[in-house]
């Protein structure tokens, strides 16, 4: 009977460590845990107030060179919406929306060149039961031409990279002038023309010998007849010629150990470290059963 059980216990034993192998190898490795979980569902709840409130959506900040722009604002709990606009300092209505549900988004769809170039304000004015209202404003401006400065990391030049519409008409050729900090023209590097479809321009602080410092770099667009289209268009440069590429370190990868999922997820224990333990104690198992029952049969004799 004792035989019997111990054999009953044994074969258990064994069962148990091959069901643990089985289990590590039935779990999904780093690739597809990364297939499976790339899924995220997002759930976006909005809780409405009592009063009115009235805000515009990602409200634009800096300049535009698109005539044609769009900007919707949010409403909640407002019977009307007075709509208003500023332009070089002129007020513009732009009307008044009715609304017909708690809340809402409404676009404000306006062709800046019907306008011009300038300073731009938008104000909308929500005004709910009992004549409570809630406003919300944002600026901006209307450029014939923007540009932003990059600086190259051998030797410290600026690249203006320019930002224009290719549809406008009305630019003929651009110009680009450099100033010092005290308002000095650089001669040196004054005044870049520019063709249209031209929007990368290098100016060779490094060959002309300019010193380090801080400058400002003023584009105008011109049209046909010599005029500027509107002011220019300043950027900040600060310019260090003694700027050297970063030396390509060699960057310690970190061993990652991946997730196995499930009620193990928060160990952080990988596949191969249940397959490796598994084997161990199938082995040691397996061994010391073999060395209990030659012990047994011996004991026998």
């Amino acid at each position: 009977m004792r035989k019997t059980q111990k054999k009953v216990l044994g074969l258990f034993g064994l069962f148990l460590v091959a069901a643990m192998t089985v289990f590590a190898a039935s779990l999904p490795s780093p690739n597809a845990l990364a297939e499976t979980t790339g899924v995220v569902d997002t759930i976006v709840i909005r809780v409405i107030g009592d009063s009115p409130n009235v805000y515009f959506i990602d409200p634009p900040s800096g300049s535009f060179v698109e005539p044609n722009q769009t900007f919707s604002f949010n409403y909640e709990k407002i019977e009307e919406a007075r709509i208003s606009m500023t332009y070089n300092g002129t007020p513009y209505s732009l009307g008044t929306i009715t609304t017909s549900e708690d809340s809402g988004i409404w676009p404000i769809n306006i062709n800046l060149s019907d306008y011009g170039y300038g300073e731009y304000t938008i104000t909308v004015v929500g005004e709910g039961y009992g004549g409570v209202t809630d406003p919300d404003t944002i600026s901006f401006s209307y450029y014939p031409i923007t540009s932003t400065v990059e600086q190259n990391a051998e030797n410290g030049d600026p690249t203006v990279i320019l930002n224009y519409d290719d549809n406008n008409i009305d630019i003929d050729r651009i110009v680009i002038n450099v100033y010092d900090e005290y308002g000095n023209l650089v001669g040196a590097l004054s005044p870049v023309t520019v063709i249209p479809d031209n929007k990368n321009v290098l100016l060779p602080f490094a060959e002309k010998n300019i010193p380090a410092g801080k400058y400002t770099i003023a584009t105008t667009a011109y049209n046909a007849g010599g005029d500027p289209l509107y002011q220019a268009y300043d950027t900040i440069f600060t310019y260090k010629p003694d700027v050297q590429p970063a030396p390509d370190d060699e960057e310690d990868e970190d061993i990652v150990v991946p997730n196995t999922g499930g009620l193990f997820e928060s160990l952080n224990i990988s596949q191969s470290d249940y397959l490796i333990t598994g084997l161990i104690i199938f082995f040691v198992v397996g061994v010391g059963g073999a060395i209990f029952i030659a012990k047994s049969k011996n004991y026998k004799r």
